[in-house]
């Protein structure tokens, strides 16, 4: 079973693009602070669909999220022959935890409701 949770802070906004397939993603990254020390960790972590577009449109830098998903390992080349290593959450949920201003806050309830969640 491969699944991680975590609560943070996003350190930059998200960036929502698309695959080749057209497939909508967001990107961006969640720091945790650890329970027993003063390390952070930062985890990438990738959105899809209609997922990724409630995270472009309702996550900014400093939003407090509750993140789900699958962790993945990336092994590539880099241009100049070192072999590298990175790691990516893929998420199942997120959970938006920071307030938002009334009027963003109408706006997520009625995409919700457009979705059939409530």
């Amino acid at each position: 079973m491969n699944k991680i949770a975590f609560v943070g802070n996003l350190t930059k906004d998200p960036v929502q693009s698309s695959i080749l397939s057209g497939k909508k993603k967001a990107t961006f990254t969640v720091a945790v602070d650890r329970v027993y020390s003063d390390d952070v960790d930062f985890f990438p972590v990738v959105a899809w669909e209609n997922l990724a577009e409630n995270c472009a449109k309702f996550l900014e830098k400093g939003s407090k999220v509750f993140v789900t998903g699958s962790l993945y390992t990336k092994n590539f080349t880099a241009e100049d022959g070192a072999k590298k290593f990175a790691i990516e959450v893929s998420a199942d949920d997120i959970q938006f935890l920071s307030s938002k201003p009334q009027a963003t806050a109408e706006e997520f309830k009625e995409t919700m409701k457009k979705e059939g969640k409530k």
